[in-house]
């Protein structure tokens, strides 16, 4: 009997101390979890890898959609693209996820993603647009002057459209309305050093009479480059290279972000703070890839997008060489994977959190691949589309930094129906600018329902899973979020943007947002408070049951 209270004491004892190592845990909160995130040791490759990873999709996936339009593609083009990638990223993440939990060490799985990613998109930086030289036609008309013009427009030879030969090489003629028309085959050289014996000839008349549909700095040179495409195989070539960088660049995401959770888990860390860091990189690099394009483009209409994919490759390759500093040997190999993911599939908690994955998932492909085409038409150059991008992220660093804090206080799915309502916002808002800039302001809410809505996602779903299935749980989330959700969006957005403007396509969008946000607060009243309390009940329950037992033995 003695020996038995004995063991009951030292089990006492070792629960209390249990639950005091727990509750000391639970008190970080705020700064207290940042500082004690901030001291592990463990979590600092995440946090330079979260910098490296996010700035190598912020130098590049924001300009997609304009990549595609520079090399021909149209919005419903774009639109198949995406259907075909939305494929890809439903089967992708899952698979890659399974594979990480078989094989509990996964980071050489992780490197292997990272540096195919790199390497594959150094193929589609100039895209499938052949050049060749051409020479140009130009017509023009002339006629015999009296008057002695020295060197006007000096031609090097011509011939006539019967492609007899003109050797008559005096510069002594001006264009006209009237007179007979020539081809030229060759570039015209123009001289704006004139010499006059008359004063009151006027050389410009002749300059504005002459219309040719032609760049000005082409009549400069020998030849003229001349752009010939092929839609057919350059929307073929790009289809192929982006399905080709989709599996690598999906999978790697799943795999990155499931060593994070399971880190960040293992050390009782915070994710948020760890995806903070990963905005940063994103608000810098962004603005910069912007900046850089502008700048290396020769106009307006020939956007230069080798400063975007060589940023990417390189990135990513850094990425990749890092991903060696993780350790991950404390995960097991996950045992029944199968059967443990077919029992998560049971709960209605979590088919609801998908359904409204995939809805969030849906809302975000329709805008985000499309945005900077509506920016692009109402006049938004590249270095505002990387500064709103900025903006969004900067915005994001203290919702990150506040995210525990804020679950704690509003429970995720609160959140999740507040960042649905806030896209409302942002989407009615955007269908009513006409000024490029305005959409700074619009951006700064993308913060709320695109960084902290992703996060709730993955955050909560960990919460309903178990650590031998976390990976497997966030590469389901991002098969509903980016696969399914993302790449309908995408699909879908393009040919309702083809049939009825985006603008339109905007205010479409804003209603769904509203309704998946006000069915998910009804779920959230009528099912999941009622089950929070009938679990609270329960536990009052079983407490009040052991303390009787106890008082009974003593």
């Amino acid at each position: 009997m003695d020996e038995d209270c004995s063991k009951t004491s030292m089990k006492s004892d070792t629960d209390q101390k249990l639950d005091m190592e727990k509750t000391e845990i639970e008190k970080k909160e705020g700064l207290a979890l940042l500082i004690y995130d901030l001291k592990q040791r463990k979590l600092i490759p995440i946090k330079i890898l979260s910098l490296v990873v996010f700035s190598g999709y912020g130098v590049l996936l924001p300009y997609a959609a304009i990549h595609m339009k520079s090399l021909g593609i149209s919005v419903e083009e774009t639109g198949a693209i995406y259907s075909v990638n939305a494929v890809l990223s439903v089967l992708i993440p899952i698979c890659s996820g399974m594979i990480a939990d078989k094989l509990g060490n996964f980071k050489m799985s992780c490197l292997q993603n990272l540096s195919a990613r790199s390497i594959c998109q150094l193929d589609r930086k100039s895209g499938a647009v052949s050049r060749k030289e051409k020479t140009a036609t130009l017509a023009l008309k002339l006629f015999q002057s009296d008057y002695n013009i020295e060197r006007m427009i000096p031609v090097l030879w011509m011939a006539l459209e019967d492609e007899s030969e003109f050797d008559h090489k005096s510069s002594d003629f001006q264009c006209s309305t009237y007179g007979e028309k020539l081809n030229l085959l060759q570039t015209v050289y123009s001289q704006d050093n004139q010499t006059e014996n008359h004063r009151t000839t006027h050389y410009r008349m002749c300059r504005s009479q002459c219309v040719v549909q032609i760049n000005r700095s082409d009549l400069c040179s020998d030849k003229v480059r001349e752009e010939v495409i092929n839609p057919q195989l350059t929307f073929w070539m790009y289809l192929l290279l982006r399905s080709v960088f989709e599996v690598f660049a999906v999978g790697s995401y799943t795999l990155f972000d499931g060593a994070a959770l399971v880190l960040v888990n293992e050390v009782r860390g915070d994710f948020g703070f760890q995806k903070m860091f990963g905005f940063i990189g994103f608000a810098i690099f962004s603005p910069i890839s912007g900046a850089l394009m502008d700048h290396f483009s020769k106009n307006e209409n020939d956007t230069n997008f080798r400063p975007a994919f060589f940023l990417f490759a390189g990135l990513f390759g850094i990425a990749a060489v890092g991903m060696l500093t993780i350790d991950l040997n404390f995960k097991p190999p996950a045992e029944k994977l199968m059967k443990n993911l077919i029992s998560l599939l049971k709960n209605v908690e979590l088919d609801v959190l998908l359904s409204v994955c995939v809805a969030s998932g849906f809302l975000v492909g329709c805008t985000g691949n499309y945005l900077f085409l509506f920016l692009e038409e109402i006049g938004g150059t590249r270095s505002l589309m990387g500064l709103s991008v900025t903006i969004s992220c900067l915005t994001a660093i203290p919702l990150l930094l506040l995210s525990d804090t804020i679950f704690r206080k509003f429970s995720v799915p609160n959140v999740l129906v507040f960042c649905l309502f806030t896209f409302v916002v942002r989407l009615i808002g955007y269908s009513y600018i006409t000024n490029p800039n305005l959409c700074l302001v619009y951006e700064s809410m993308e913060a709320i329902n695109g960084a902290l809505s992703l996060t709730s996602f993955m955050i909560y779903a960990t919460q309903l899973g178990t650590t031998s299935t976390a990976t497997s749980i966030q590469g389901l989330i991002s098969a509903t979020y980016f696969g399914l959700g993302a790449g309908i969006g995408s699909s879908v957005g393009g040919v309702l943007i083809g049939a009825f403007g985006q603008r339109v396509v905007f205010r479409i969008l804003g209603v769904i947002a509203f309704l998946t946000g006000f069915f998910y607060f009804l779920f959230n009243i009528l099912y999941l408070r009622l089950k929070a309390n009938d679990k609270n009940n329960t536990a009052e329950k079983a407490d009040s049951s052991v303390n009787r037992k106890v008082e009974e033995i003593q």
